[in-house]
């Protein structure tokens, strides 16, 4: 710009959608050593955060017109520097060719003296700057032009002039705006596979009936730009036979004017282009008919390009699609045939049947991806071919992926090995990926083998849900064949979700294969990824054939550890517990008969000693054999009675010296044994030496022939020790006098983590085997109804305490209430109970149970009209006092109408979560509660018809309000009342009238089969067929309701 005046400026945008804040920063100025607050500013106002691309604007034929401009204001606050303005612009790094002629993207354009300029390119004011004495007090008014979509940062800079050419920035401000170009969507694109059919070759033909469209929609935002669709299809070039003519297997078809088009081929739209005025007229989505005609998985990119560019069409919007077009198979020799390695065998499949009569194992061998269609492929006699010549090796398992089948795939399949004693060993899987390279499993069921999936030098990937159910030995092996080097690699998708209902102790979800090395370590034979989003804990076992199995299971209860070789006795049950800071643990001392004849002919008192050997995560000790091996547990003598003479010091050189035991190289031995002695109360310096014995003393006793040991299962869980297993050897000591097993005459906790003892024992050797689980964090709980919560009850009658509560957003049974006072039938008042939930559940922070008031009252003589609630109330009855308005705070306070759901914030002014109740039910249900520090969001679901009213409660209070029904599409009337009572093998049929069709599930599948029977108007019909034995009760739900309907029951 030559000369002029140079005045404070602000960028202004071509459209304000909303307001920028910028930021403000300063370069250090040392020249004049003023402060920070003296130094000029650059201010800018009304930033709009997102504006629409147009076309680049010919700056010598602008007009501002009702553009909206960005006002930037300068102060120089008296600094004597010449300055000038200067820009940088950049593009969104994240986005794509974000190169600098993208950058050119944005256009700043001023006025000085009639004249406009794009501040961008050449900044604004003299060449040799300008002073504060030409600095106007009317901010500058720039237009911004966005030709390009993607998401800039302007950084507008204030330069010293007089820095020898270094052009310190003296001030400088920041805005970031996104030029929103137009959108297209495509839904509707098919998830599973599309089967292949014969290309249509006239398609002025075309007849789509029966066919289910894919709808694209366009978005112009505004753009002033020409527009036309064209369309680009690849194939997978990791597929055989990828030719270009190959991606000619796909076509589009779209009408208009009553023609047919294949856009693939000629695109969308005129030569020259259509406008966003166009796309306005265009009421409805176009539908687009995908006809696969070659095997193969097809990449579709749809560019909306702007025909007017010199060069290459500019691409203003794209989106992108996958499509895997399958060869149908509908039976055996079809599918044998498509698993063949030849130069005919399809990349895809699709099943159109069920295949149950599969002989011999199906074996893939070049790269397959097969779509079940929810269809089985069940084979059976596989455990002959196992059986057979028994010493050869061989394939016996169903679905085979080997060498060449690299980037395979199977989706929404079930694969039913068929064995008919899964329980005998044949070594026979479901599906066996046998050094095949990647194979990615998605949807998959595999069953009826002695397990259900062996991943075996191979990388396997499983997606969406998986079902391993059904199988002898467990779900998934991952491990590696005698002939195998390759890695087992088994990936688990965070997103997935495992099933194995028969998952057991000899039932494990997942095993990992491990051997000894020569230095005893493990040598796994594969890699399981993500194990921990998905597993509650795992387990270690040794095998007969000297492998060790790491085993997976989805539930803590389902594992179990069992006691080493050598042991006498059985092992118990697993049992669960929750991991506490103090977790007691019991052994009775129980004489057995041979102690009692050892008492008798040695005649001596004795000292009992307790031999516990507690093993962590299922690792054992390395002793030889239980006759000769090395004894490196902790010897602890207790203070076992009250007033023991054994000091703190003395205990604490009997760890130390029993720690000093373990031999060199036992490392994790050593480890093992700490942590378990700080889960006892010990506390060690960094050095492993105790130093405070003083809770170890509390926590562990004898009284009463039974040991008390308490540990601080929290911690062990937080050390990744999720398991506890406790090996007891009750031992007598037949000698009243001091030795060195027990110097101090008084009874001996032995604790360690070695497999054998040498000292002799008495009596059974017993194992406790626990599972430490982690506590369920409550962090919501949905409130109770206001009939539940407030209840009148008969004297003589029991309140309604419900066993199921909502946490969590799930039901939890086992509930149990207590009373304050003690609950009395008998006699009147009001008592409060408070709910308890089964062990499991911890209270987060500020999450408090739901608590019910009940009112016992004495019905009248001599009245039968069954309103005795209404008239034993006394003139003045005594009820809870309602929190004081003043504990909360509303953010809607008036009567309103509700259309769908409407959220509600509480805001707690005593820091304990509000109550928030409906007054009539039917007609709004909560559908979530959720915190954000002291605010509380109810977010309310109308399931009433409208006008329905229903009054809110919060914190027992006064009524806050009325809320009223408005609309309600989601609104169903049902023609069936509270109760249905329906004989065994008989159907009833429900109407359902709703705008649109409804959701109707049955809430107890093993009672009622439900089944659609289609529609007429707003009427939609459901046939429900009474499956279940006589007695069996079920709830109908609609449209996700969470209560109930219609209560079915079946009766004979």
């Amino acid at each position: 710009m030559k000369g002029g005046k140079t005045v404070s400026w602000l960028l202004a945008l071509t459209v304000a959608i909303g307001t920028f804040t910028g930021t403000t920063a300063f370069a250090a100025d040392s020249s004049d050593g003023s402060e920070e607050n003296s130094k000029p500013t650059i201010t800018l106002e009304d930033v709009p955060t997102e504006v629409p691309t147009e076309e680049e604007i010919d700056i010598g034929n602008f007009d501002s017109g009702d553009r909206m401009p960005i006002k930037a204001t300068l102060d120089p606050k008296g600094t004597t520097h010449k300055m000038r303005i200067e820009v940088a612009i950049t593009k969104g790094g994240s986005e794509e060719d974000d190169s600098e002629d993208d950058a050119d993207g944005i256009q700043l354009l001023a006025k000085s003296d009639n004249q406009w300029y794009d501040i961008a390119q050449v900044g604004w004011g003299p060449k040799d700057g300008f002073t504060a004495n030409d600095v106007t007090t009317t901010p500058t008014e720039v237009y911004l032009v966005a030709s390009k979509p993607g998401t800039y940062s302007i950084t507008v800079n204030l330069v010293d002039k007089d820095d020898n050419d270094n052009d310190a920035v003296l001030a400088t401000t920041e805005a970031s705006v996104t030029a929103a170009g137009p959108k297209i969507t495509l839904s509707g694109i098919p998830t599973g596979f599309v089967p292949t059919e014969k290309a249509i070759e006239n398609i002025d033909n075309f007849d789509s009936e029966g066919r289910t469209p894919i709808e694209a929609s366009l978005d112009p935002k505004g753009t002033t730009h020409n527009m036309r669709i064209e369309v680009a299809i690849t194939k997978d070039s990791s597929e055989e036979g990828d030719s270009d003519e190959d991606a000619e297997g796909i076509q589009l078809l779209a009408e208009s004017d009553n023609k047919w088009y294949d856009i693939a081929k000629v695109g969308w739209g005129p030569e020259n282009g259509f406008t966003a005025e166009d796309v306005a007229k265009e009421k409805t989505p176009t539908k687009v008919y995908l006809v696969a005609s070659k095997p193969g998985t097809y990449s579709i990119t749809v560019n909306l390009v702007d025909p007017d560019e010199d060069e290459d069409d500019a691409v203003l919007a794209h989106e992108e699609a996958s499509v895997t077009a399958a060869q149908p198979v509908g039976d055996a020799n079809s599918l044998k045939t498509a698993c063949k390695d030849d130069n005919d065998a399809p990349s895809a499949i699709i099943l159109t049947n069920d295949i149950t009569t599969l002989k011999v194992p199906l074996e893939v061998k070049h790269l397959l991806k097969i779509d079940g269609d929810g269809h089985t492929l069940k084979f059976s006699g596989l455990e002959k071919i196992a059986t057979k010549d028994s010493d050869k090796p061989k394939l016996d398992d169903g679905l085979i992926f080997k060498e060449g089948a690299d980037g395979s795939t199977v989706q929404n399949l079930t694969v039913d090995a068929g064995l008919t004693g899964s329980k005998t060993w044949f070594g026979t899987y479901a599906i066996h990926a046998y050094k095949a390279g990647v194979v990615t499993l998605k949807d998959v069921t595999a069953k009826g083998g002695n397990a259900g999936i062996l991943v075996n030098g191979s990388n396997v990937t499983l997606k969406g849900t998986i079902d391993v159910s059904g199988n002898g030995f467990g779900g998934i092996e991952v491990s590696q064949g005698e002939d195998v080097s390759e890695d087992s690699q088994l990936t688990i998708d965070k997103n997935a979700e495992l099933k194995n209902s028969s998952e057991s102790a000899t039932n494990p979800t997942v095993w990992l294969v491990s051997i000894k090395g020569e230095d005893s370590a493990d040598v796994f034979q594969g890699e399981i990824t993500n194990a921990g989003k998905h597993f509650a804990v795992t387990n270690r076992v040794a095998k007969d054939d000297g492998t060790v199995q790491t085993q997976y299971f989805l539930t803590a209860g389902n594992a179990q550890l069992a006691p080493a070789e050598g042991w006498k006795g059985p092992a118990g049950e697993p049992g669960i517990i929750y991991a506490k800071d103090s977790q007691p643990f019991t052994f009775s001392f129980k004489e057995s008969d041979v102690v009692k004849q050892k008492l008798l002919d040695a005649k001596k008192e004795v000292a009992p000693v307790l031999r516990l050997t507690i093993y962590l995560n299922g690792e054992r000790g390395t002793g030889d054999t239980p006759e000769n091996s090395y004894d490196n547990s902790v010897k602890i003598p207790l203070p076992a009675v009250s007033g023991s003479s054994v000091t703190d010091e003395t205990i604490k050189t009997a760890i130390a010296k029993g720690l000093g035991n373990i031999a060199n190289g036992q490392t994790q031995e050593k480890t093992n044994t700490i942590q378990l002695l700080e889960a006892a109360g010990v506390t060690f310096d960094e050095n492993g030496t105790p130093t405070s014995v003083e809770e170890f003393r509390k926590n562990i006793s004898y009284q009463d022939e039974t040991w008390t040991v308490r540990l601080n299962t929290k911690k062990l869980l937080s050390d990744h020790i999720s398991k506890i297993e406790f090996l007891v050897k009750p031992s007598l000591n037949l000698t009243a006098d001091k030795t060195e097993e027990n110097p101090f005459g008084t009874p001996v906790l032995q604790l360690g983590n070695n497999n054998y003892f040498k000292q002799d024992t008495y009596g059974l050797t017993q194992a406790y085997l626990y599972t430490i689980a982690k506590p369920v964090t409550v962090t919501t709980v949905s409130p109770l109804s206001s009939s539940v919560k407030m209840q009148w009850v008969k004297k003589g009658s029991a309140p309604n305490l419900p066993r199921t509560l909502t946490v969590n957003g799930k039901d939890v049974s086992g509930v149990t209430w207590t009373s304050s006072p003690t609950y009395d039938s008998a006699k009147t008042g009001t008592y409060t109970f408070t709910a308890a939930l089964p062990e499991g559940y911890e209270l987060n922070e500020g999450v408090t149970l739901p608590t019910i008031t009940v009112t016992v009252y004495k019905p009248s003589d001599d009245d039968d009209d069954d309103d005795d609630k209404e008239e034993n109330k006394p003139l003045n009855p005594v009820i809870p006092a309602p929190t004081p308005s003043g504990s909360f705070v509303s953010d809607t306070t008036r009567d309103f109408s509700v259309n769908g759901t409407y959220q509600f914030r509480i805001t707690s002014k005593n820091g304990k979560e509000p109550t928030f109740v409906i007054g009539t039910p039917g007609v709004f249900e909560i559908q979530s509660v959720t915190r954000s520090g002291n605010d509380y969001f109810f977010k309310l679901r109308a399931i009433g018809a409208p006008g329905d009213k229903a009054g809110l409660y919060i914190n027992n209070g006064q009524r806050l309000l009325v809320a009223t029904v408005g609309s309600n599409p989601n609104y169903a009337k049902l023609d069936t009342g509270k109760q249905l009572p329906v004989k065994a093998g008989r159907t009833y049929q429900f109407r359902v009238t709703a705008a649109k069709k409804p959701t109707f599930v049955c809430g107890t599948g093993s009672a009622f089969r439900v089944a659609y029977a289609g529609s007429k108007g707003n009427d939609y019909f459901f046939k429900v067929t009474a499956t279940g034995k006589a007695g069996d009760k079920a709830g109908f739900y609609v449209n996700g309701e969470k209560a109930p309907r219609t209560i079915g029951t079946i009766v004979a």
